[in-house]
């Protein structure tokens, strides 16, 4: 006679549910339904995960409350990196997208390799000093460019050989890549001004994670499916703006949505800084960012369609602000978990559900029934 509460962890979504389609479906047929059905109360981190949960005919109350993370004791760093960092920590699984982001990678690449190359001028006194190609290497030297190069770090245990894959495909698309561990990177982050594009340092735990999202400058999760991404509030509490997908439940990502975002067409003065979005990112239209109001509407990262093209352009519009731009929607970030996802405000709710579902009385809001 003790009430069950189950919590499914997005193993009920329909993506989850096509792998293994034969399995899950006769397992669910022999016995997993029935006991879902027994359960007293379901909980979901988030109103897609119900939807999830009543797709399958399921109808006890649900309790939507989120995961969360211990808010960190220390301000976030001021990030100074050389090069940038882009970061994904997860699993390297096929479920997140990481071939879409290498290819996307890619794209963004190519206009660093044009900014790499133009830095190489020749040295005074050595112009008569030719090869075949037309330029002694001895010739040359990398000069400061106005460009800020990027690199893409990959976290993460590898499951069922999929870094090979990934590596195998940076590689043919011309990228290059490199395993270091975490804490090599941590201890003697890169100076170079062309840097390997791709990063792998394997798993992460603990006080090395934290000291990667203190790192990193941007947050990248191209995930096709995922009940919350709790990979985004850690990095949100660091101070670390995201960019994720619609496969994920991040609309708040958008701050007060449409407050600096423009319709494509709109006059912007000359000399503003804005840039022209080139895809769907954020909203279902073309959009104008405008870094100056980043600070005012909340917005602390991008929320966009599942795909290539739409990563791509976010990564460039993300990469182009300023340091202080992407400060900002860190901030954001972190004021938005403060405000909704510490431990202790969630264990409030679900101790409010377990009491409800026990003594009876006023069902708490958060409960849909």
């Amino acid at each position: 006679q003790i009430p069950l509460v189950f919590s499914p962890h997005g193993m009920l979504t329909p993506w989850a549910l096509k792998q293994k389609r034969l399995k899950k479906g006769l397992a669910l047929a022999l016995y997993q339904y029935r006991d879902l059905q027994s359960a007293a109360l379901l909980h979901a981190t988030a109103s897609s995960e119900v939807e999830d949960i009543r797709r399958l005919r399921l109808k006890q109350p649900v309790a939507v409350a989120p995961l969360g993370v211990n808010v960190p004791a220390e301000a976030p760093p001021v990030r100074h990196n050389t090069p940038r960092i882009a970061l994904f920590v997860s699993r390297v699984h096929p479920k997140k997208g990481l071939l879409d982001l290498v290819e996307a990678w890619a794209q963004v690449r190519s206009s660093k390799v044009r900014e790499c190359e133009s830095a190489l001028v020749e040295r005074p006194g050595t112009g008569d000093q030719r090869t075949e190609a037309g330029k002694n290497a001895s010739a040359l030297s990398l000069q400061p460019s106005t460009f800020l190069p990027w690199q893409l770090v990959i976290a993460g245990p590898d499951q069922d050989g999929h870094t090979a894959e990934i590596k195998a495909k940076a590689k043919k698309l011309g990228l290059s890549v490199d395993d270091i561990p975490s804490n090599q990177l941590i201890s003697q982050p890169a100076n170079l001004p062309c840097p390997p594009d791709i990063v792998f340092t394997g798993p992460v735990y603990g006080a090395d994670k934290d000291a990667l999202y203190r790192m990193a400058d941007l947050l990248v999760l191209p995930t096709y499916s995922e009940n919350f991404g709790v990979v985004v509030i850690e990095a949100l509490a660091q101070g670390c703006p995201v960019i994720t997908t619609k496969g994920t439940p991040w609309e708040e990502l958008l701050g007060q949505e449409g407050s600096n975002l423009l319709r494509a067409g709109s006059k912007i003065p000359s000399g503003s800084g804005h840039v022209q979005g080139s895809s769907q990112v954020g909203t279902n239209s073309s959009f104008i960012l405008h870094p100056s109001s980043l600070a005012d509407n909340g917005r602390c990262g991008w929320w966009i369609d599942i795909g290539v093209e739409p990563l791509a352009a976010a990564l460039r519009e993300a990469m182009v602000l300023s340091d202080e731009e992407r400060r900002a929607m860190g901030a954001n970030g972190g004021k938005l978990v403060e405000a909704k996802y510490t431990w202790p405000a969630i264990a409030e709710q679900m101790k409010a559900a377990y009491e409800w579902i026990l003594e009876g009385g006023d069902t708490p809001p958060y409960v849909r029934l």
